[in-house]
């Protein structure tokens, strides 16, 4: 191997290895962002009016919901009568892949 080849792949495997790191970087911040989308609110403070969101109730079962001024709804409108809400969460995002055409 003569120095300008070895120099070349030096160089190749510093961008590799600095693409990575930015990679990593932004991965990183993808992880936080949906971690805290993941989380589950018990706080109290509802999510905005009429925002499709999952709720837990009491009895364990989650759905889709929203809140109505201090209603709970499931998403098909009818109030949350048999159970308390305990949590709500934001809804994940949808898989790239589901979004891809056939």
């Amino acid at each position: 191997m003569t120095f300008t080849s070895w120099l070349l792949t030096y160089q190749d495997a510093r961008q590799a290895a600095r693409a990575a790191f930015d990679q990593v970087a932004v991965l990183q911040a993808k992880v936080a962002e949906l971690l805290e989308s993941a989380t589950w609110r018990i706080d109290g403070t509802p999510p905005d009016s009429e925002t499709l969101v999952l709720i837990q109730l009491a009895d364990g079962e989650v759905y889709p919901g929203y809140h109505d001024g201090n209603l709970w709804r499931y998403a098909d409108a009818m109030p949350v009568s048999t159970h308390e809400v305990l949590a709500w969460r934001h809804m994940p995002a949808p898989h790239p892949i589901a979004n891809q055409p056939a």
